[in-house]
């Protein structure tokens, strides 16, 4: 790594308002590496070598299995610094300067080295289209809403501010799993929906599928509330009747919840044209909507999805360079709102989070032993999270990570429709 370090040049990075928008968040990966050739010399400890407390922006851990049988890293990295491009480009790279010392390839250093990586923020305000569209409502109540305890949370300082989350206990009672579906199931029903798309609508997998997902988790809390119901009915006796009717003035007052909160994490990179750049800031661009409930909670089946895909399909098509540059106005106008987005999925237990990480490279750091066997991430700290991931080459299945409540979690795995499609993994 010697020709690595003499070529690094130290430089200050002014980050962007976009990349404080997940500052209260890590990039946390596990690589997996199998030893399936029972080599002596697998992943040498000295082919990873660490480094001195100077480097405050990067955890990183090694631990070898027993019996040489195989590596696993473990890279961590604050969401503010890079996004899943830049991340995943980072370990790519390192992987890369670790196999040309291991082969004393000059030249593969060297190439590796000259790739151009952009890390100029200002690349986004260049991109920037004249014109605007407005944000929808469901953004603008997350991030401009009267909140008074996501503005305390970013008066604080960073070390207090983390200091807090981490005794908050966000992930009490939460449980994730990992699911996997097949490319060929995914298309069939994808096939199967489109027959009942509006307007002859021609959806794609990715929102087939987000459709699902949302369909899924909405029935599965209706479950639970149903189970709450009759649990508190039946033995609460007198006082569960007490409490069922107190609750009345406030359904009156604030009506019955008829929507889900969801939120679509997608990438500003393609709408800006940065695709080709190797922008390695943040580019996260979040899609706040409201489903209806009265179509989520339906039976699962090919005409109630097709519904459900209709609803993610138009929050998607809207993403374009002019809602991207209403969003960085937005921001950039309220430097403190980037606290916002985590008190409200904090307060409101029912909003899902979907982000899709299918396209990022996750199975090509390859360190001299070749390319990692499994790559996943690590649960999320809050409840109602899911990542879309690929499977490790050549298949091109789905790999699904879920974490919610646990009661909500049990009534998922019971789900006929969703143990039709996926298969767990663990």
């Amino acid at each position: 790594m010697e020709f690595f370090s003499s070529s690094v040049e130290s430089q200050t990075i002014l980050l962007h308002p976009v990349d404080t928008q997940a500052a209260f968040l890590n990039v946390p990966y596990h690589f997996f590496y199998a030893n399936s050739a029972n080599e002596t010399d697998f992943m040498p400890s000295e082919a990873l070598p660490g480094v001195d407390g100077r480097i405050k922006l990067l955890n990183v851990h090694v631990v070898r299995m027993s019996d040489n049988s195989g590596v696993i890293i473990f890279v961590n990295i604050p969401h503010y610094v890079v996004d899943g491009t830049g991340f995943f480009s980072f370990v790519e790279l390192w992987g890369t300067l670790c196999r040309a010392e291991r082969m004393q390839d000059s030249e593969l250093a060297k190439t590796a080295i000259a790739r151009n990586y952009c890390f100029d923020r200002g690349i986004i305000a260049r991109h920037l289209p004249d014109d605007r569209k407005p944000l929808d409502t469901d953004t603008l109540d997350v991030y401009t809403g009267f909140n008074p305890v996501a503005d305390w949370l970013a008066w604080l300082s960073p070390n207090t501010r983390s200091q807090l989350l981490d005794r908050a206990k966000f992930s009490a009672n939460i449980v994730s799993h990992t699911f996997r579906v097949s490319q060929q199931s995914l298309e069939l029903l994808c096939e199967q929906v489109s027959k009942y798309m509006p307007g002859g609508q021609n959806p794609t997998p990715t929102h087939v599928f987000a459709a699902l997902v949302s369909k899924t988790v909405a029935r599965a809390h209706k479950q639970c509330d149903e189970k709450k119901l009759k649990l508190t009915m039946s033995v609460g006796g007198v006082f569960g009747l007490i409490t069922h009717a107190l609750k009345l003035p406030l359904r009156l007052v604030f009506g019955k919840e008829k929507y889900q909160s969801l939120n679509l994490l997608a990438d500003m990179r393609h709408p800006l044209g940065l695709v080709d750049q190797n922008y390695m800031g943040n580019g996260l661009l979040p899609h706040n909507t409201k489903c209806p409930l009265d179509v989520l909670e339906k039976d699962t089946s090919p005409e109630s999805l097709a519904e459900a895909t209709a609803i993610v399909s138009s929050i998607y098509s809207n993403a374009d360079s002019s809602l991207v540059g209403s969003f960085i106005d937005m921001i950039s106008a309220r430097p403190s709102c980037f606290t916002r987005p985590m008190v409200y999925l904090a307060t409101h237990p029912k909003l899902l989070v979907i982000t899709n990480e299918t396209a990022f490279k996750l199975y090509k750091a390859d360190f001299g032993n070749g390319l990692p066997e499994w790559t996943c991430t690590i649960p999320s700290f809050v409840a109602n999270f899911v990542g879309f991931l690929p499977s490790p080459p050549p298949s091109t299945d789905i790999v699904v990570n879920i974490t919610m409540k646990k009661q909500v979690m049990n009534y998922i795995l019971k789900d006929e429709f969703w143990r039709s499609i996926s298969q767990i993994v663990y």
